[in-house]
C-alpha cells in the first residue's frame, strides 16, 4: 500500500534517494497483480481479462505460467525478440518498499492492440503503458466504469485523470496530482495510507476512513495491487459502480495479508480465503 514505483529507463538502476537494500528482482507484466487478485476475488474463471505484452525470454515463459492457474482471459501480445519487463524491489531501512520498474514491453502495446478487447463493462489501468495509448483507451471505453491507477506516474497524464470515474492512488501519487481534494472533485478517490488504511473521498470531501487490520510485516511487495483488485473485485460482486467502506475494508484485509506473507502473487488471498471474507 505504500510501494514507491521508479522507471528505470536503461541498465542504471541505482536509487537516487534514501538507504535501500536489496531484496529480488521479479518478472513483471503490466497488471498481472492486481488482476490476479480481482479473479480471485470474483471466484469464477474467466470474468476478468488481462491484455499485456512480454517477450519471448525466459521470463516471459514464467509469466505466463504463473498465469495460467488463474482463471484469467489472457490476450498477451508477445515480442519474440523482447526482453519481459522486470520489477527490481528494494526495502528501504524502514521496511517500505521502492520498486523500480523497466517498460520496454508495456511500452510497446500500441492502441491498436488493446482496442479490440475491451468487452466488459469495466477497465482497470495503470501508468505503464505510453500515455498517448493511456488516454485512447479510456477514451474509447466510454460507457464503462473506468477505474485508473496513476502507478507510475510517469505515464499519467491530466487528460487520463479527466476521464477515470474511480481512481486508486497512494499518498505519494495524491499528492503529486494535486491533492485528494482537487482529485475527487472529478471522480471517486480511494486513497491509500498504508498500515492506517484507506480513505473514500467523493466530490472533493472525505467521506469515509477505513482501518487496517493490524498484522506484523513480512513483505509489502504487491500489497498495492492486492489492494487495487480486491477492492474492485468486492465492488463487482455488489454490481455497484462506485466504491463503499465494506468494499475499501475488504480491500484493506487482503492488502494486510498480502503484507502479512512473503512473496507477491503468492501472498494474495486464495479464492477460498476471498469467499470466506465475502461470507
Amino acid at each position: 500500500l505504500g510501494d514507491r514505483e521508479r522507471v528505470a529507463p536503461g541498465p542504471d538502476r541505482r536509487a537516487d534517494d534514501g538507504v535501500l537494500l536489496p531484496a529480488r528482482a521479479d518478472p513483471d507484466l503490466v497488471g498481472r497483480r492486481p488482476g490476479v487478485a480481482l479473479a480471485r476475488a470474483l471466484g469464477e474463471p474467466g470474468l476478468v481479462g488481462l491484455v499485456a505484452a512480454l517477450g519471448g525470454d525466459l521470463r516471459g515463459h514464467a509469466l505466463r505460467a504463473a498465469l495460467a492457474s488463474e482463471g484469467l482471459a489472457l490476450h498477451l501480445v508477445e515480442y519474440g525478440d523482447g526482453i519481459s519487463d522486470l520489477s527490481i524491489i528494494l526495502r528501504e531501512e524502514s521496511g517500505e518498499n521502492a520498486v523500480i520498474t523497466t517498460q520496454d514491453c508495456a511500452q510497446s502495446l500500441t492502441t491498436r492492440e488493446v482496442l479490440p478487447h475491451l468487452r466488459s463493462d469495466l477497465l482497470v489501468m495503470q501508468g505503464n503503458l505510453r500515455p498517448d495509448v493511456t488516454e485512447a483507451v479510456l477514451h474509447a471505453a466510454q460507457g464503462m466504469v473506468r477505474v485508473l491507477n496513476p502507478s507510475p506516474l510517469d505515464g499519467i497524464t491530466a487528460q487520463a485523470l479527466a476521464m477515470a470515474e474511480i481512481i486508486v492512488a497512494n499518498e505519494v501519487e495524491t499528492r503529486a496530482l494535486g491533492g485528494a481534494e482537487a482529485l475527487s472533485r472529478r471522480a471517486a478517490l480511494v486513497r491509500t495510507r498504508g498500515p492506517d488504511g484507506a480513505e473514500l473521498w467523493l466530490e472533493g470531501a472525505l467521506c469515509q476512513q477505513v482501518p487496517a487490520p493490524r498484522v506484523t510485516p513480512a513483505d509489502p511487495t504487491g500489497a498495492g495491487d492486492c489492494f487495487l483488485g480486491a477492492l474492485i473485485g468486492a465492488m463487482m460482486r455488489r454490481g455497484a459502480t462506485r466504491p463503499d467502506a465494506g468494499d475499501i475494508r475488504i480491500a484493506c484485509w487482503a492488502g494486510a495479508m498480502a503484507v502479512a506473507r512473503w512473496g507477491t502473487q503468492t501472498a494474495f488471498p486464495s479464492r477460498a480465503e476471498f469467499a470466506r471474507a465475502f461470507e
